[in-house]
């Protein structure tokens, strides 16, 4: 293994190791298992041809992007967190300097993704003129990249600024402690300082500067959001309210109100999921992970996983409430049902399907209109006439109408 427990009852309590197992070692990895199968199969839906083209896709193909780095991250993290020391220098030295922080980086930028979608849903509703300028591909590709650069100018102290402290047990084996950015307290980075820099003085040396960048970190990435994002949510509330969605030009009423909806619902997620957690980080960012009570560790684990909730469900929202999303989902179950169907021997397909008709006199040819069906009379339509999406999944399904496909219909009743 790459990393040890110190076998001491002092060093890691038994109420907090049996935390730790049912946390890191059995819910927390299914979660993160789930959540990347999700977001790998949204990744892909979201890249198909009706979709790719939609505005709202541009920002959600690099949020289901950082979501799925986000989750991969967890699996180190958090295999490396269910440890209070460790007997390698290597895994100790990552989960001081990357672990959760790593998590987090990628957690900001997919909250920094729903706040810009927020904005322009609310230009959408109050400034329709604005919004079609936002709405431009090279508009979204700035904002992304001025986030992400933001993001990692901000975050890189907390990625330096972790330690790692080697101690001794009473077997007197050397184990490694690893201290994280969000762990530190004022004393461990003002005794950093001073065996760094043993002459410095002032605001360096006294380690002040570390607590005023825990707040300002504090702000940055989790109370101005929050703020923005609940203001924001307010405005789309307001114009619901008042009818103005359905005033937008980007897809008409429906599709705009229903992509209002998904984004309140995400915006109510993650005040539901991140905002308790980050209010109960600060009051325990001090407190050992493994010196602290067991009860502090099942609050922490609750939010730490309402957090990779979040990361899952937040996609799969903005999917399901998306016309055009839900469109492609159908048409991808019916090109399944029609490989199907094309294994399956004709004389069977009474059975399996009752409302497919087998009858070669009614036979519809792939080329004839609904009109043409209409002036003969007939009491069939094929499946191309009933679904939009029924040629372009024939184009690329291995049957045809001159083999399996001959001869079914769908009765009208």
């Amino acid at each position: 293994a790459v990393t040890t427990m110190v076998e001491s009852d002092y060093v890691v309590p038994k109420d907090v190791r049996a935390v730790h197992h049912l946390a890191y070692d059995i819910l927390l990895p299914s979660c993160i298992i789930v959540g990347i199968a999700i977001n790998a199969i949204c990744g892909l839906l979201l890249f198909r041809p009706r979709i790719r083209a939609l505005h709202i896709t541009k920002y959600l193909h690099f949020m289901v992007f950082v979501d799925f780095l986000g989750l991969v991250a967890c699996i180190p993290a958090n295999i490396t967190s269910g440890y209070c020391a460790y007997s390698s220098y290597a895994a100790a030295f990552y989960h001081s300097h990357f672990g959760w922080i790593l998590v987090n980086f990628f957690r900001y930028s997919s909250l920094y993704i729903l706040v810009w979608l927020t904005y322009d849903r609310a230009l959408g509703i109050w400034a329709p003129k604005q919004f079609l300028r936002a709405k431009q591909p090279g508009v979204v590709k700035r904002r992304l990249g001025f986030s992400i650069c933001f993001i990692i100018l901000v975050d890189m102290m907390a990625f330096a600024i972790g330690q790692v402290k080697p101690v001794t047990s009473e077997q007197g084996e050397t184990f490694y402690l690893s201290v994280p950015a969000y762990k530190l307290k004022m004393e461990d980075v003002q005794l950093s300082m001073e065996d760094m820099a043993p002459d410095n003085i002032g605001i360096l040396a006294s380690g002040k500067w570390f607590k005023c960048y825990k707040i300002f970190m504090t702000c940055v990435f989790q109370v101005a959001p929050g703020g923005i994002l609940i203001g924001l949510s307010a405005s789309l509330v307001i114009g619901i309210l008042r009818k103005k969605v359905h005033r937008t030009s980007d897809g008409g009423g429906n599709g705009a109100f229903l992509n209002t909806i998904a984004v309140l619902t995400v915006n109510v997620l993650f005040i539901l999921c991140s905002l308790p957690y980050a209010l109960l980080t600060v009051g325990f960012k001090t407190e050992s992970k493994c010196f602290g009570s067991a009860e502090a560790e099942q609050i922490l684990f609750i939010f730490n996983l309402l957090q990779i909730c979040w990361s899952i469900v937040n996609i799969l929202v903005f999917i399901f409430l998306n016309k055009e999303c839900k469109k492609e989902i159908k048409s991808i179950l019916i090109s399944i049902k029609l490989k199907c169907l094309c294994r399956t021997p004709r004389n069977d397909l009474k059975h399996i399907v009752p409302h497919i008709v087998v009858d070669n006199e009614m036979c519809i040819k792939r080329s004839a209109s609904e009109e043409e069906l209409r002036r003969k009379g007939s009491k069939c339509v094929s499946w191309a006439l009933s679904n939009e999406s029924f040629a372009e999944n024939m184009e690329h399904s291995e049957c045809t109408l001159e083999d399996d496909f001959r001869g079914r219909a769908m009765t009208i009743s």
